[in-house]
This record gives structure tokens, C-alpha cells and sequence, in this order.
């Protein structure tokens, strides 16, 4: 039987309920995703690393806040966020981690790492590849755009994940309970 580790959902779980309570009705502008390496086509890469990303939007302001769980992953150095289906390679829309100005020789995390890669804000100028904000916004409503985070020994992406609208109640089906994991 497949075992599944919950520690990056409960850990977006309680990152999940701080961003509602302080924003609100955004909840209906939020969008979530699992990363695994299962997800990476057509050989997946062979590690135990996972991860989450939650990303919040905001309309008005022209803003996307995130943050990039992850755990298990070894000597990662970058993550993206790209706009494609889940069964293709897409076009890179932004860049998640190192984010801009951070020294490109650092940006290695060596060993197993654990917890946050990355968070932030991206706002229209972040964007690369002339990816527009609404193309950008388009893609994450139409569940058209994913993560990929990179390691050292897997250059095209050690885990990826779709990213997929979410309303409030829907999220809050796929979380653990007390009780623990399904057997």
C-alpha cells in the first residue's frame, strides 16, 4: 500500500487557515498545489522529496502571494512556476525560488531540506517570457499552470505539482483529520 506523508498538507493546512483569517473573502481566489515526483513525466525523478504551494490572489492590487513547501528534497537551487497542462512541458511564467537579486552561486540549498523554499509576492513586472498577469491569472483558473522545483541530480524537476482552484470547503475535504491518515 502507498503510504502518504501529510507533513507538507498539515503544514499548509496552518499556513492555510493564517492567510484566510487575514484575508478574507480571498478565499475564493486561492489556489493550491502537491507536489511529487510522480508528477514528473515521462520517468518520474527517484526521490521520497514532496511539497505544497498555496497562492492567494489579489485583484485589485495586481498581486499573487505564495509559499513553497517542501520536504525530503535534496540540494535543491530553483523552483518555477509555469504555464501547461499537467502531461506537458510548459512555459516558465516565474520564478519562485532563489528570487530575483539573490547570488546565483548561493542558491544551492546542499543536503536534505525541510520547511519553506520560498514565499512572496509576484506581481506583472515578476513575470518572464512575456507572460502577462492575466494570462498568468488565466492559467491558474483554468488548473493550466504547475510548480516544478529543480535539483541538483534532477535538473528538468525533482517533484512538480498542478496547481488547482480552490474554494475554502473543497481544501478543507482533502485535509487530515485528527485521527490521523487512511489506512
Amino acid at each position: 500500500m502507498l503510504k502518504v506523508n501529510r507533513k507538507p498538507t498539515i503544514y499548509m493546512f496552518c499556513f492555510f487557515f493564517v492567510i484566510i483569517a487575514s484575508v478574507g473573502a480571498a478565499a475564493d481566489n486561492m489556489f493550491i498545489c502537491d507536489l511529487t515526483s510522480n508528477s514528473i513525466g515521462p520517468k518520474p525523478a527517484d526521490t521520497e522529496a514532496n511539497g505544497s504551494a498555496i497562492f492567494l490572489l489579489d485583484e485589485s492590487k495586481q498581486e499573487l502571494t505564495y509559499k513553497l513547501l517542501v520536504e525530503k528534497i535534496e540540494d535543491a537551487y530553483m523552483a518555477h512556476l509555469h504555464i501547461g497542462p499537467a502531461d506537458k512541458e510548459g512555459q516558465m511564467a516565474v520564478w519562485l525560488y532563489p528570487l530575483p537579486g539573490h547570488d546565483s552561486a548561493k542558491r544551492i540549498i546542499e543536503g536534505e531540506f525541510n520547511g519553506t523554499l520560498a514565499e512572496g509576492v509576484i506581481s506583472p513586472e515578476d513575470l518572464k517570457n512575456g507572460v502577462t498577469f492575466e494570462e498568468l491569472i488565466e492559467a491558474l483558473r483554468n488548473d493550466n499552470a504547475y510548480v516544478n522545483v529543480h535539483t541538483e541530480k534532477f535538473v528538468m524537476g525533482a517533484i512538480r505539482g498542478q496547481v488547482q482552484s480552490e474554494q475554502y470547503t473543497s481544501h478543507m475535504e482533502r485535509l487530515p483529520t485528527a485521527a490521523g491518515p487512511d489506512e
